[in-house]
């Protein structure tokens, strides 16, 4: 009998703490999350070329641009193989 007032005496504050603690543990795997979300997964192509704050999208666009600045775009993509790499890969995709 002693026990069982013992029980129904402690049980609630128990349960409070318990609830507490749960609350305080599911909130800091939120706060993680939140603070080192993952990132979301990239599911197109680059469908162009950013340059000097401007965008390209084409080939023709960014070697008329680079002509007026006094080069080529052939010599652009020889020093740059990889952005002239996403241009070509745009004109041989429909």
């Amino acid at each position: 009998m002693k026990n069982s007032r013992l029980l129904h005496r402690y049980a609630p504050a128990a349960a409070i703490t318990v609830a507490v603690a749960g609350g305080a543990l599911a909130w800091s795997q939120v706060v993680d999350r939140l603070r080192h979300p993952d990132p979301p997964a990239s599911t197109g192509r680059p469908a162009a070329v950013v340059w000097s704050a401007r965008v390209f999208r084409g080939e023709a666009e960014l070697a008329k641009w680079l002509r007026v600045r006094g080069t080529t775009y052939e010599r652009w993509a020889r020093e740059h193989p990889s952005a002239a790499k996403l241009l070509a890969a745009r004109r041989a995709s429909p």
